[in-house]
């Protein structure tokens, strides 16, 4: 018995080889989306940089340095983007349209334009989204609310419609179930529960026209975009010591969005046309699109997703992400995942006496391309048995 389910492990192990190995051979020549989000791999491990542009109608994309800006969708004449957002997971961009009165989405290529929301609203402003619970949030602000729905747009509801003057940016931080937003009417910058409840001022002091905002709920910070005073501000995520971050160079702008990843923020400078990035604290301030942005609005970031080895292969869809002796895209190079059974820090693979998963003496230390001969030899031995009664 030891020894059958020594050999059903390595004839799994080869299995799982063989097709991936397969998908190396279909695909080494061309891009892939390994985990079937409809994003190529190669653009979720860059990351990009995704924005509104007002003046051109347009929703656009370049890489996270402003490399390969391209158009995406094309909202044609009487089109008012605004609000822009983006599901990684899903691979989908949603954006606020207020001279059709809508809230749309496409693919992260641009294919697909759904109408998700196209009642009830009058100047849908920022979106903000909590993939998890498959909600958007949103501000209206004409209607003077702040409101949500399914990421399908059913099911609309208004969660804070008293109090507001002009609301515009909003983000989530969903660790504490919160919803912040910036009244550009009150001047204020409020936060609330997610159902709308509990509201609080947080910011009533040394703004003066606030319009974007982004959150780092993992450093405390609130980050936004000041287009009275022309500056980048950031505060505590309850409203306290509150820092001026650039205040130079800047031409109203709007929009903000982080790379927590790479410790940087992107907004953008609508009457200057450009679309900027600086580290967090300010610093740094590089101009990384200034010949495909006209009037940008809102920015959002989808933030590179890991790839370990740099072997092209998403780490959520590879076997063995820290592996340097693959056979193939995706396959360890000992037949087995990357498994620290001893939790020393080096993976199995690695250590001159590795664990063995399967119990028999022959998982992990294995070398993958000698699982073919030895699985062939398996089914011959596995054949002549049962040809003997077995």
């Amino acid at each position: 018995m030891e020894t059958r389910r020594c050999l059903w492990s390595l004839l799994r192990n080869a299995t799982l080889m063989v097709s991936l190995f397969a998908m190396y051979v279909t695909e080494a020549a061309g891009a892939h989306d390994c985990d079937g989000n409809g994003v190529f791999d190669e653009i979720e491990i860059a990351g990009k940089v995704y924005w509104s542009d007002y003046g051109s109608e347009m929703i656009k994309r370049a890489d996270l340095d402003g490399a390969n800006d391209e158009n995406l969708v094309d909202l044609g004449m009487n089109s008012g983007l605004e609000g822009i957002a983006v599901d990684t997971t899903a691979g989908k961009v949603y954006w606020t349209d207020q001279g059709t009165h809508k809230i749309q989405r496409s693919n992260f290529d641009g294919t697909v334009v759904e109408d998700l929301v196209t009642v009830g609203l009058s100047a849908p402003y920022e979106i903000a989204l909590d993939v998890a619970a498959g909600k958007m949030y949103w501000t209206d602000n004409s209607t003077k609310k702040v409101q949500r729905a399914n990421l399908d747009g059913s099911d609309v509801e208004d969660l804070v419609t008293t109090g507001l003057g002009l609301p515009e940016g909003i983000d989530l931080d969903l660790t504490a179930g919160k919803i912040y937003w910036i009244d550009n009417g009150t001047t204020k910058i409020h936060r609330s529960d997610l159902d709308g409840t509990d509201v609080e001022d947080l910011v009533t002091t040394g703004i003066s026209q606030p319009v974007g905002l982004a959150l780092d709920v993992a450093a405390g910070k609130m980050y936004w975009t000041d287009w009275g005073s022309d500056k980048i501000q950031r505060a505590n995520l309850d409203g306290s010591g509150v820092e001026d971050l650039v205040t130079t160079g800047l031409d109203h702008p709007v929009g903000i969005a982080l790379d927590l990843v790479g410790g940087k923020m992107y907004w953008a400078d609508s009457d200057n046309d450009v679309i900027q990035r600086a580290n967090l604290d300010g610093s740094n301030v590089e101009t990384i699109v200034n010949a495909g942005a006209n009037d940008p609005e809102f920015i959002a970031v989808a933030q590179p997703r890991p790839d370990a080895d740099n072997d092209g292969l998403l780490d959520a869809c590879d076997e063995c992400p820290n592996d340097p002796d693959k056979t193939a895209l995706g396959v360890c190079g000992c037949g087995v995942p990357d498994d620290d059974a001893d939790s020393n820090g080096t993976i199995d693979c690695q250590e001159q006496a590795p664990a063995d998963p399967s119990g028999c003496g022959c998982g992990s230390g294995i070398d993958g391309i000698a699982l073919f001969p030895m699985t062939l030899m398996g089914i011959g031995w596995m054949r002549r048995r049962r040809g003997k009664g077995e």
